[in-house]
């Protein structure tokens, strides 16, 4: 897998190989390319310092399942 990378103005590449891992920096453009005839499987992990946490509606079960935890360790 042949990756490439542009930030600023300046652009590099590198090949990864079997089990490789890499951490690509918010803000840096980024591409890939198999150049192989095989298949190549990949796991991409999105993150953040502080995660999004989701809000749900009142009448959502999650939503009705904090309350009803919360309201248990206030008691």
């Amino acid at each position: 897998m042949k990756l490439f990378f542009e930030y600023d103005g300046e652009t590099w590449e590198t090949e990864l190989g079997e089990r490789d891992v890499i951490s690509c920096p918010p803000g840096v453009y980024r591409g890939l390319r198999n150049e192989s005839q095989e298949e190549a499987l990949m796991c991409v992990m999105l993150g953040r310092n502080t995660p999004d946490l989701p809000d749900y509606p009142d009448d959502h079960p999650i939503a009705i399942a904090k309350a009803e935890r919360k309201k248990k360790q206030a008691a």
